[in-house]
């Protein structure tokens, strides 16, 4: 008595099902087909909403460069038996910022000015780069909007640039000034 393997999709793999960045082609699904060995295969990946072909992936178990979509992989033998089974690959929200206000001190100080940045979508937690320098981390990974201060910042013209935890920056930097007040001197003119 001689068993035939049915047709099967197995050992399903997908990569960055949620993709790292808004608008990013970083996801792939890799499977395996089982079926009889006296019988031939074809694969073919499309578009499960309009039905289009995944280019370059016409027989292949695995496909990549996915952005987000629903995608549909048939898998039929010669004998016309036919099994599908689609994917959903997700993108977080696009990551945005704004500035919501800046204040300068009202007496002199060396880095004394603040602003308040509200930040939206990406995959927390997040960071923000002034001028270019280091990265600071704020937010908890559970936070999907939030608005945050940050002090001590010198005077002049500054940029914010502002990246989530995918390193995927915001779409537009934060441009802001500070003015910072001149130091008061106070002399003592006595004259005897």
């Amino acid at each position: 008595m001689n068993f035939i393997s049915p047709l099967s999709i197995s050992n399903e793999k997908v990569t960055n099902e949620v993709l790292s960045c808004n608008g990013a082609t970083d996801a792939s699904i890799d499977i395996e087909v089982t079926s009889d060995p006296n019988s031939t295969f074809q694969i073919k990946w499309t578009n499960a909403i309009n039905g289009s072909e995944i280019p370059g992936s016409s027989n292949n178990t695995s496909i990549s460069g996915l952005g987000a979509g629903s995608y549909k992989v048939t898998v039929s033998t010669s004998g016309s038996c036919e099994i599908t089974k689609t994917y959903i690959i997700k993108e977080p929200a696009q990551l945005q910022s704004s500035l919501v206000s800046s204040e300068s001190p009202k007496c002199f100080s060396e880095a004394g000015g603040s602003i308040v940045i509200n930040v939206s979508g990406g995959t927390a937690p997040y960071k923000y780069s002034i001028d270019g320098g280091g990265l600071v981390s704020f937010g908890t990974a559970s936070d999907t909007s939030l608005t945050h201060t940050i002090s001590n910042i010198g005077s002049g013209a500054h940029t914010i640039v502002i990246s989530d935890s995918n390193a995927c920056e915001a779409n537009t930097p934060i441009n802001f000034d500070i003015s910072i007040p001149e130091a008061l001197e106070i002399s003592n003119n006595e004259r005897t």
